[in-house]
């Protein structure tokens, strides 16, 4: 195992400085990261530029509950979000907001009716505020085209620069990420083992193919004599007590047995993709 992640290390020192913003793939999922994306100078601008969030009369502060006063939430989506039934919207037709009018708007337009929703994934009553942002000009800085919520477009007028060059250099390495997503094709031919069989049709590729859990010992196939023994009064096939106590028994006792992997090869690069 260490043999095949030495090989890996090596196989991603050749690719460093081949990849836009110096996107280095992490793991599986292609989670990208860069330690040089963002410019030092640009992190100095932004720090900067948050004081007047943090240097504020501390009543005003917004502890992050149960950080024991020492995460101080600056821009927190979860205040002041949508409220259906409450929060009014400009409907299609009557007009749009920009980021030089949209505090003299509030007030405007229709209350926001409550939908029926499915299932326990969304919310009735609330939902966060995201902000638009333009990223469609080719090789030219992202435009924040709404407001943040929680973030005022006079005062934090230089925050919403110093984000869209933020975004702006993200982008290089969202493509990074979001290039296998956009080719099926790179799914398909990879040197690297299959699990066949997903419902869409797709194989999917693992770095190390692993499809089952084993066990040695594996005492959930072991036989009933071995183990915590049924109490008096337990006689019954299905009682609780002494299968809990059971269950407690082979999650302490079992071991995983880990897969040695097979000689690294690297996997195949997806063509380029561009947000833009």
């Amino acid at each position: 195992m260490a043999e095949w992640c030495m090989e890996e290390l090596r196989y991603k020192a050749t690719r460093f400085g081949k990849t836009p913003g110096g996107a280095i793939k992490v793991y599986n999922g292609d989670v990208v990261k860069s330690d040089t994306a963002v410019p030092h100078s640009l992190k100095i601008e932004l720090q900067t530029a948050v004081r007047r969030l943090e240097d504020v009369p501390e009543w005003t502060k917004d502890w992050h509950p149960g950080s024991d006063g020492k995460v101080l939430d600056l821009v927190h989506p979860s205040l002041f979000p949508v409220v259906y039934g409450r929060t009014r919207a400009l409907g299609k037709g009557k007009g749009f907001a920009t980021l030089d009018d949209c505090i003299a708007k509030c007030g405007e337009g229709d209350v926001l009716k409550k939908q029926k929703v499915r299932g326990g994934n969304f919310s009735a009553d609330f939902q966060w505020l995201p902000c638009e942002v333009d990223i469609s000009e080719d090789d030219k800085q992202a435009r924040i085209t709404s407001y943040i919520n929680n973030l005022h477009t006079a005062k934090h007028k230089e925050l919403y620069g110093i984000i869209e060059k933020i975004i702006t250099a993200s982008i290089p390495l969202w493509n990074v990420t979001l290039a296998p997503l956009a080719h099926l094709w790179y799914h398909k031919h990879q040197p690297q083992d299959l699990r066949p069989g997903y419902p869409d049709g797709r194989d999917v590729i693992f770095r190390i193919p692993y499809y089952e859990v084993k066990y040695d010992p594996d005492p959930e196939n072991a036989p009933e004599t071995e183990g915590p023994q049924r109490l008096e009064g337990e006689e019954e096939r299905y009682s609780s007590s002494y299968w809990d106590r059971r269950e407690r028994w082979i999650e302490a006792t079992r071991k995983v047995v880990l897969p040695e992997p097979k000689v690294f090869r690297p996997l195949q690069e997806p063509p380029p993709f561009d947000l833009r």
